[in-house]
């Protein structure tokens, strides 16, 4: 089993070998642990990753976003994925394919993976209970 600070290297060498992986810290555990997101897409999404938050944030209120201007939106941007793993302690699977995943978009040359990376924005919270699973 991978442990938090295994994780954290893990997720940063992932970052420095890969164009197609961004982490963010977006916080803190009450153990104080960080807490990270990382964000993965073709190197052309992802340098467009400020644009795209933007746009889904014009989406998230109809009464600011006309119909026809989040139709162009929705026609303009990628989806996003969202993967929250290990949110309890007692799932140490979920920690694990966070981590397998993200290997996976970071580094996989199939077609499948390469159709995932320039069709949608995977945003996964490897450890969103990084305390409890260091307990566990």
């Amino acid at each position: 089993m991978t442990d938090h600070l295994q994780m954290v290297d893990y997720i940063n060498r992932l970052s420095e070998a890969s164009d197609r992986v961004k982490v963010i810290k977006y916080g803190q555990s009450v153990e104080r642990r960080d807490m990270y997101l990382l964000v993965l897409a073709s190197p052309d999404n992802l340098a467009r990753i400020e644009e795209i938050r933007q746009a889904v944030q014009k989406l998230a209120d109809p009464r600011v976003t006309k119909p026809e201007e989040a139709e162009r939106i929705i026609q303009s941007i990628p989806p996003i994925a969202w993967l929250n793993c290990a949110n309890d302690g007692g799932e140490t699977a979920a920690f694990e394919v966070g981590i397998q995943m993200a290997y996976q978009l970071a580094a996989g040359t199939d077609e499948f993976t390469r159709n995932v990376l320039e069709n949608l924005v995977v945003i996964i919270n490897t450890a969103a209970n990084p305390d409890s699973h260091q307990r566990f």
